[in-house]
């Protein structure tokens, strides 16, 4: 571990997030300000996010209706669903849209922190290295990085007690 990467080691709970638009400049809070996550960084390299929306709907827990509905969409698509799929489907779609969750090898230099994402809720994140632009004040990390004709700024407050600050580890 570097010098670089040894602050940011433990468990920071979400405390905002905010989207800029790079070509308007209009701030939207994401998840319409319902967000809360978590990230942990480990001593090892590792770095672990979980993120949700607070307002997604619940899902049903009936496997069955589950699987029916998944074989259901792979042989056809949603054109054919019954109107009790339909039902099943929208809450786990609106479930899907307000999660996001990664993990993987994380490094860091003076200015950037990255990720490597292994695992992810999104397939379209796999195999990503996220570069975020990094700030510590006090007990604070502010992570931001562009991507796709955005802004996003996360500011994380450390939960756990940093390991220089001679708690047991």
């Amino acid at each position: 571990m570097t010098a670089f990467e040894r602050p940011f080691v433990g468990i920071w709970e979400l405390q905002d997030w905010q989207v800029t638009n790079l070509s308007s400049g209009n701030i939207t809070p994401y998840y319409g300000g319902r967000e809360r996550g978590f990230i942990i960084y480990t001593a090892d390299g590792w770095v672990s996010s979980s993120i949700t929306d607070t307002g997604r709907p619940v899902n049903t827990n009936d496997r069955e209706a589950r699987l029916n509905l998944v074989d259901a969409l792979t042989d056809s698509g949603s054109a054919n669903l019954t109107p009790d799929q339909y039902e099943i489907l929208t809450p786990f779609a609106l479930s899907a849209l307000g999660y996001l969750g990664y993990c993987g090898p994380y490094t860091a230099d003076a200015t950037h922190v990255h990720h490597e994402v292994k695992s992810a809720g999104r397939p379209s994140h796999m195999g990503l290295t996220l570069t975020r632009s990094y700030t510590f004040a006090d007990d604070t990390l502010t992570l931001s990085g562009d991507a796709f004709g955005f802004r996003d700024t996360l500011l994380w407050k450390r939960i756990t007690p940093h390991p220089d600050d001679g708690a047991p580890s």
